[in-house]
């Protein structure tokens, strides 16, 4: 098919990655059952130790098959073994048994009304990040697209570790709750004020960090992502916290509204592609706003998503009877805080590392991305603690008591 088009594509073990990548898709949906039946069991430890192990063995085997010259073979190879024994390590956990083998008819019919919704969320959210990336690809030039990935994927480090993982913790505790109002109301509350006090603080600290630690890691490689970096981390505020409120969503099982939810976040996607692919057109190679293309397109996006992540939390609040003034002071107190704590921290490290006479080198870099953290942790801490008291001993009840005990002690909560 369109060889001119696919032949730079090829690659010596292109064949078999892809057969690879296809025994994995035959062995997921087993491991998937597996994790399913121990979240909804409440088997969260378990799980958490089994993903902590398997993530140790993919680093591991990923360094050894590309040090012994596996190429492109290092990435598949861990991905396939670690589903393999993960599948397996949940069959002795008790993640399957022996009937979930037995041959049964479906009433397919039945079986197509439950997981219409269902599959509709799936589908959606798996084609909404390629195909904006294939979209800003048309818009931008290749390198720039690159940089553009990179930003855009650092930025959604927290989106991909906090909304990929609490979802499936928070999903079955809210679904409990099921059948009582109050109860519903209080839990998807819950939920909503302690993601938008939490999850800005993670998303500012990759923006505040970013400078310093791209200097130190690829020294001035990366740079260009600075400006793209700052407007994505804004928007994956909003993105992060939507995702994670998809978890009671789904508990509840409102899953018409969760994939409305994702056909909304693409449909926001597109249109800030769309809307920079415009003023991209418009500015014919000027700057934007004094903006270069790249951070243009990265501008749009973010507005784009962010608006469509407000859309749904604010359905979320009024679907649920949540105050106006509650969800309002959450949606802008959380954000504004890690804004301003990160811009002090960034502030007084420059000011500090500037009266040291600090250099410009990779040791200085070092020495700035440490003070850095060090004064965004510390004062982070401190407005958290002092501002947010309420949240913050709501949100410490819902951990376990070794996570929680020792940092009600450090927060002075006890």
């Amino acid at each position: 098919m369109l060889p001119s088009e696919f032949d730079r594509y090829r690659a010596p073990s292109l064949t078999l990655i892809l057969l690879l990548l296809a025994a994995r898709a035959v062995i997921h949906p087993l491991a998937l059952l597996g994790r399913m039946r121990l979240l909804v069991s409440h088997q969260f430890t378990s799980v958490a130790r089994l993903d902590a192990l398997l993530a140790v063995l993919r680093v591991g085997m990923t360094w050894i098959v590309a040090r012994e010259g596996g190429a492109a073979l290092a990435l598949a190879i861990p991905y396939v073994a670690a589903t393999a024994l993960e599948a397996i390590c949940l069959a002795f956990m008790g993640g399957f048994n022996r009937r979930d083998f037995d041959l049964r008819t479906w009433k397919l019919g039945g079986l197509g009304t439950l997981l219409a919704w269902p599959l509709a969320m799936a589908v959606l959210g798996s084609i909404r990040g390629e195909a904006a990336f294939l979209l800003v690809g048309l818009t931008i030039p290749s390198a720039a697209l690159g940089v553009f990935y990179f930003a855009f994927q650092l930025a959604n480090q927290p989106t991909m570790m906090i909304g990929g993982a609490l979802p499936n913790i928070i999903a079955p505790m809210v679904a409990r709750d099921r059948g009582s109002t109050e109860a519903e109301r209080a839990g998807i509350e819950r939920v909503l004020a302690s993601s938008m006090l939490f999850v800005p603080i993670t998303t500012m600290a990759a923006a505040s960090f970013f400078p310093a630690a791209e200097h130190l890691l690829w020294n001035g490689k990366w740079a260009s992502a600075s400006a793209s970096l700052y407007w994505l981390c804004a928007a994956a505020t909003y993105t992060t916290v939507a995702a994670l409120l998809v978890g009671p969503l789904v508990g509840l099982q409102r899953f018409k509204a969760a994939a409305g939810f994702e056909f909304l976040k693409m449909v926001g996607m597109m249109l800030g592609v769309l809307a920079g692919a415009l003023l991209i057109r418009a500015s014919d190679g000027r700057e934007i706003f004094g903006m270069s293309a790249l951070t243009a397109i990265s501008a749009c996006v973010s507005v784009g998503t962010a608006g469509s992540a407000l859309a749904q939390i604010l359905w979320v609040a009024r679907a649920y009877h949540l105050g106006k003034a509650d969800t309002i002071r959450h949606l802008c107190f959380g954000p504004a805080l890690s804004a301003l704590t990160a811009i002090a921290a960034t502030s007084i490290a420059s000011s500090l590392n500037t009266s040291l006479g600090i250099t410009h080198d990779r040791p200085g870099a070092a020495w700035e991305l440490l003070t850095v953290s060090l004064t965004y942790v510390a004062l982070i801490v401190l407005a958290v603690r002092f501002t947010a008291e309420g949240t913050l001993r709501d949100t410490l009840m819902t951990l376990p008591r070794p996570v929680s005990d020792p940092l009600r002690r450090i927060l002075l909560l006890t």
